[in-house]
């Protein structure tokens, strides 16, 4: 599951309560109001992330889509491998003894098809 701004890596505005934190628009530029609207900052019901850190002049779509290395690119890319292989997102999954603590093995099973990952 991923929650609303998590494929493009944004924050949660802590200056807000409770589950609101979470629920600010998506920052789809670096265009005053992140995109999201022309409105003014103060006429949204709730503001867009616009701190130096996780804000919308720093973590949008509109660059990350630019960016071959970004956090949307790997997940565009992830969702393309769950596509050419079902069995990661579907099948039943089996802890696999790799012998080594500090490698993890998973085999995935879907209708008589198999796929370890490492």
């Amino acid at each position: 599951m991923i929650r609303y701004g998590e494929e493009i890596g944004r924050g949660e505005d802590l200056r807000l309560k409770e589950r609101y934190a979470s629920r600010t628009p998506m920052q789809w530029s670096n265009l005053p109001g992140g995109g999201f609207s022309t409105a003014k900052k103060s006429a949204l019901v709730r503001p867009v992330g616009d701190d130096d850190t996780f804000g919308y002049e720093v973590v949008n779509v509109d660059d990350e889509r630019d960016d071959a290395g970004s956090l949307l690119a790997w997940f565009e890319r992830m969702f393309g491998s769950l596509r050419e292989c079902p069995e990661l997102g579907a099948g039943q999954l089996t802890l696999l003894d790799s012998e080594r603590d500090h490698v993890l093995a998973l085999r995935y099973e879907l209708a008589g098809k198999q796929m370890v990952a490492v």
